[in-house]
């Protein structure tokens, strides 16, 4: 991004602050977070399954249902779009001279969205069953490559469309177009709500943001203290219109945090004991947050481990979660927690740095 642009951007965004919230008095706003749950429920973690003759996979997202999608890499090294179900992962069907496809969200109807990568070239899909070929998304005008991230239950598709990474939505009939053409470039969504809202990121300016029909695209700032300073990643949107993700605080220390239009931007706990640091990835309706703790920095990581909190008890630690054993385990981004609280990524066992899919599930619930 041009120099000038990114000085536009922080000048715009510091004055937003001095206007509202940090320096002055502003109206009073709802407060949009729930109580939620008041305690943690006790988990237990399951594999999710492979590809016949594969060794990784990876779950991204997960319904109401307990329908769980992501990837896996088969016995000749390519990578597939897959549903998991019975402790196995089933590839999703694919077009002629598909390369690569992934599986990125599910919305409670079983719809999933994703991308084929057909002769090389990525482009955004919806499966309308796990056995139905996928419908190709049409890309706006001038734009010959993109991928669909997440969907809500009216059917409403987020993505973007790849080279300058510009949010799209897409309807139900499998039209798009750009939220806005004349942003800066690299803002890649991750989730988008059952209100339409989605979150992700300006690659470019490092600052996670929260976009609405009402208020466009709104930064969420850091937990550095400073004024002018958004430097942050947002990870996950719940249907009330609460962020996760993770920023530095004013000590450099990489820490978990919650945002809402209410209160902004506050710390979440600390990590598990012995990390370094603390990565809110997705959180539901009743407040239960996802995430992990880690060793080494955010962009490097020696070892994570999963961990849970309740985002309303800002001075509780994150709790770990079960993992396989090895050095890694971590939730996904964005929609890999239900209603429920089954929440989904990956772990390491022990010995491999292979990554399995995996479920971190709730007593009373259950994934298919």
């Amino acid at each position: 991004m041009p120099t000038d642009r990114r000085g536009a951007m922080r000048a715009n965004y510091a004055a937003l602050m001095a206007a509202c919230g940090l320096l002055a008095a502003c109206p009073a706003v709802p407060v949009q977070e729930t109580q939620g749950i008041t305690e943690l429920p006790i988990f237990a973690i399951q594999e999710l399954g492979l590809l016949a003759g594969g060794s990784v996979s990876q779950a991204m997202a997960i319904n109401g249902s307990g329908q769980a999608v992501g990837y896996a890499i088969d016995a000749g090294a390519v990578r597939h779009a897959v549903y998991f179900q019975g402790g196995a992962a089933v590839q999703l069907p694919e077009p002629a001279n598909t390369t690569r496809s992934d599986a990125y969200g599910i919305n409670d109807d079983g719809v999933i969205v994703g991308s084929v990568r057909i002769s090389g070239v990525e482009l955004p899909a919806r499966w309308d069953t796990p056995a139905s070929q996928p419908v190709l998304l049409t890309l706006p005008a001038g734009a010959t490559t993109g991928r669909a991230r997440s969907i809500n239950s009216d059917g409403l598709i987020v993505g973007f469309a790849t080279g300058d990474e510009l949010p799209v939505i897409w309807q139900t009939d499998g039209s798009g177009d750009y939220v806005d053409a004349t942003i800066a470039d690299s803002h890649e969504p991750s989730q988008i709500n059952d209100e339409g809202d989605f979150v992700g990121n300006a690659e470019d300016i490092e600052a996670g943001f929260v976009w609405s029909e009402d208020d466009g695209f709104v930064f969420v700032g850091s937990l550095s203290g400073e004024e002018d300073d958004q430097e942050s990643e947002a990870r996950g949107l719940n249907n009330n219109g609460v962020v996760v993700g993770n920023s530095d605080n004013a000590d450099g220390q990489t820490r978990a945090f919650r945002w809402t239009e209410a209160r902004n931007m506050v710390e979440l706990g600390a990590p598990p004991g012995g990390d370094d640091g603390v990565v809110a990835t997705a959180i539901n309706d009743d407040n239960l947050v996802a995430g992990f703790g880690f060793t080494g920095t955010v962009d490097a990581i020696t070892t994570s481990q999963p961990a849970v909190t309740i985002a309303t008890e800002t001075s509780q630690a994150f709790s770990p979660l079960a993992t396989l054993g090895g050095d890694r385990a971590e939730p996904s981004n964005g929609a890999s927690i239900n209603r429920c609280g089954v929440i989904v990524g990956f772990a390491f066992p022990t010995g491999s740095t292979n990554r399995r899919a995996v479920a971190w599930v709730p007593t009373g619930c259950s994934v298919q």
